[in-house]
């Protein structure tokens, strides 16, 4: 009978812990799955910055029909430019061109003056 009792206090022991680490697995299993599901959205929302915006579209004419995309480059202050469309021009006209309108904005950008705030 002594044998008996020992036995079904293995198995209750046994079960319990059983039941315990079902829990603990589900609880994980869980964990994981919100940690995945947020690395994911993390990962939508950080490449749709990356993504190429439109800036600037030609008028609606016969001779030029192009688009000016840009972008940042992931972990840099840089941007990247690509045009995609149909010119009537050399390309050494076209990129001059685009290198103009760059510098004209960088111009712009450096005559706005910032408010500075001292201190006493």
């Amino acid at each position: 009978m002594r044998k008996v009792k020992i036995y079904l206090h293995k198995l209750s022991i046994l079960s319990v812990y059983t039941t315990i680490l079902v829990i603990a697995s589900l609880t994980f299993a869980s964990c994981s799955t919100h940690h995945a599901v947020r690395l994911r959205n993390k990962n939508i929302k950080e490449s749709s910055a990356f993504q190429w915006k439109e800036i600037k579209t030609s008028r609606d004419s016969e001779d030029e029909k192009w688009t000016i995309y840009s972008r940042n480059i992931k972990g840099t202050n840089f941007s990247e430019y690509k045009i995609e469309g149909e010119i009537k021009a050399s390309s050494k006209a076209c990129i001059a061109a685009f290198k103009q309108d760059i510098h004209t904005q960088a111009a712009d950008l450096k005559n706005i003056r910032e408010e500075t705030t001292k201190k006493t």
